[in-house]
C-alpha cells in the first residue's frame, strides 16, 4: 500500500531536446519541483527523470528512453520503494544478445533501425 511503500511524483524524462525546447522543460519541471518542496515526506517522493536522463543522455531514442535508461530509472524506483531485504540477489536484469542502445539506434535511424527493429515496431 501507499501509506508503506509510498509514492513519486516524476519530472518530465530527459528527452535531449533542441536549445530553444529547453526553457519549455524547465518550466514544466521547476513547477513540480516547486510544488514538492512543502509536499515531499518518507511516503511521498520527488524524482527528477530529467536530471537522472542527462547522466545518460545518449540513451535517447528519437525522445525516449532506451531500454537500458529506463531499466535505470525502474532501479530507481524500485530501490526507494522497496524495503532492502526484499531485494533479489546478484544480477538482476541481463540483457542477452544485440543491445539496441541509443548511439546503435541513431546509427541506423536513417534506414528505420533495421538493428533494433522491437524498439522501432
Amino acid at each position: 500500500p501507499a501509506g508503506v511503500l509510498g509514492c513519486m511524483v516524476l519530472t518530465t524524462t530527459f528527452q535531449d531536446p533542441a536549445p530553444a525546447r529547453i526553457p519549455i522543460y524547465e518550466a514544466y519541471n521547476d513547477a513540480i519541483r516547486a510544488g514538492m518542496k512543502t509536499r515531499g515526506s518518507a511516503t511521498l517522493r520527488l524524482v527528477d527523470l530529467w536530471v537522472m536522463g542527462q547522466a545518460m543522455p545518449d540513451e535517447n531514442i528519437l525522445g525516449h528512453g532506451s531500454p537500458m535508461l529506463n531499466l535505470w530509472n525502474w532501479q530507481v524506483f524500485l530501490s526507494g520503494m522497496c524495503p532492502e531485504e526484499d531485494a533479489a540477489a546478484g544480477t538482476v536484469v541481463k540483457f542477452e544478445g544485440e543491445l539496441c542502445t541509443g548511439d546503435e539506434a541513431r546509427r541506423n535511424a536513417a534506414e528505420h533501425m533495421p538493428r533494433c527493429p522491437d524498439y522501432r515496431d
